[in-house]
């Protein structure tokens, strides 16, 4: 699905609709979201509403969007243009951002050390050499 044009004009359900559209591509359920984001090298942090994958793949897949917030039951957006919205987040989404944040996902976790990844079976805080 390609970007939205985002101007001051835009309309808040515009957005609103084009968001709901990528979160319904995303995947049905969190590990099909957490392998999808995976494949694309989204990581995220740990219980930060604007640093979660979800937030970092709608910025990367939006480059229009300002911000990007999943707070639990509902995603805030704010495009650079200062168009601003929220959405529903879907089951899906929002059980994966759960389970994100328990720790489940440890590979898309994004490490305390600048441009390193975590790896595939640690939780990023690690000592490292």
């Amino acid at each position: 699905m390609p970007a939205l044009t985002l101007t001051p004009d835009l309309l808040p359900e515009e957005l609103a609709d084009h968001v709901m559209d990528l979160l319904a591509g995303l995947g049905d359920t969190p590990d099909a979201i957490a392998a999808r984001l995976a494949a694309a090298g989204i990581t995220g942090t740990l219980s930060d509403a604007s640093c979660c994958p979800i937030a970092a793949w709608l910025r990367r897949v939006e480059p229009g969007l300002d911000l990007a917030a999943v707070l639990g039951d509902v995603i805030y957006l704010r495009t650079g243009t200062g168009v601003e919205t929220t959405v529903t987040t879907p089951d899906a989404v929002n059980e994966f951002t759960a389970l994100f944040d328990t720790g489940r996902y440890p590979s898309l976790i994004a490490s305390v050390l600048p441009g390193t990844a975590a790896d595939p079976g640690t939780t990023g805080t690690e000592a490292r050499p």
